[in-house]
């Protein structure tokens, strides 16, 4: 049975679903990921997660200008170990 918090370097394993769930469930920052005009814009955010959904709450700026040019984004939630190892949610 392989160790989920471990994978050999080089080798990404998928996480089965309630891994998932922990790691969003058990964070609260993520990285937002936009796009206008072929400039991406990456941006670290907080966020809440409940019933399987994220939640993200922003004043106007950067984020709600592109989203509202493109609503097409990508979040993303890792956490970093001490051995090295990580896991990531996108």
């Amino acid at each position: 049975m392989r160790d989920p918090m471990r994978a050999s370097h080089g080798r990404i394993l998928e996480l089965e679903r309630q891994e998932i769930e922990e790691l969003v469930s058990r964070n609260r920052v993520g990285r937002l990921g936009l796009s206008v005009n072929d400039e991406p814009y990456v941006v670290p955010v907080s966020y809440a997660y409940h019933e399987g959904k994220i939640y993200i709450h922003s004043g106007r700026g950067k984020k709600t200008e592109y989203l509202e040019k493109n609503p097409r984004v990508c979040f993303e939630i890792d956490e970093v170990y001490e051995d090295g190892s990580w896991k990531s949610v996108i």
